[in-house]
């Protein structure tokens, strides 16, 4: 008999609009929510007063069910609606965390930032209750594109015990960029996921947010 590597599953949601406004698991930042333009489709996010403000947060994997260094991979697959040209910026930040430190994929704006730093770049942070505090974008290189077939889906990939992240879209016939973060997360502590806004005036619209966490497999013993 052939031994099988298999992954444990320890997380999974797709999460829909109507889910993200309603359910209490969903930690929001009062009066961050468009509920007047929002609808089981599209979850819109208004501009607010504060750059870098904590849009809301989920908890993923609560306290003391991992170790610090557990072997985790955690997936998600982010589907959103671009803004039209001449519309406020919409750079959003999809990040995990620990509770004190953050780190994720911040989506840039396509009729500002692709030209330059392409559709995403690597971000990290200290995790609050309001706003991401000192935020660092310098984190990995960023690959511009000159495409104006922007996709409108992303998907990223995190692994904390080896301080890695990965972004992926399909501009470009295919796009990637890789990070190293700066530290760790205890994981001990719970894991997070956490949505940012960058400048307070930007909106944003989200048609749903796909999150997988697994414990990577370990190799089989023989049979």
């Amino acid at each position: 008999m052939t031994a099988v590597w298999r992954p444990e599953l320890l997380f999974h949601r797709l999460m829909l609009p109507d889910w993200l406004r309603k359910n209490k698991a969903v930690e929001w930042n009062y009066g961050a929510l468009d509920e007047a333009a929002s609808n089981e489709l599209q979850l819109v996010i208004k501009q607010d007063s504060s750059d870098w403000e904590n849009i809301f947060r989920i908890l993923l994997i609560p306290k003391g069910q991992l170790d610090d260094d557990a072997d985790i991979t955690v997936k998600m697959k982010a589907g959103v609606v671009l803004p039209e040209p001449q519309q406020p910026r919409d750079p959003m930040s999809f990040m995990i965390s620990d509770g004190d430190k953050s780190y994720g994929i911040q989506l840039l704006d396509p009729n500002n930032d692709y030209q330059t730093k392409g559709p995403y770049r690597a971000v990290e942070g200290e995790s609050a209750k309001n706003k991401l505090n000192n935020p660092n974008v310098e984190v990995a290189a960023t690959v511009s594109s000159t495409s104006t077939n922007n996709p409108d889906q992303f998907e990223l990939s995190f692994k904390p015990s080896e301080y890695f992240g990965s972004a992926y879209c399909a501009i470009d016939d295919g796009h990637k960029i890789v990070a190293l973060y700066s530290d760790s997360l205890k994981l001990s502590q719970g894991l997070w996921f956490e949505l940012y806004r960058f400048k307070s005036t930007e909106r944003y619209t989200i048609n749903y947010i796909e999150i997988t966490v697994y414990k990577d497999s370990k190799p089989p013993k023989s049979c």
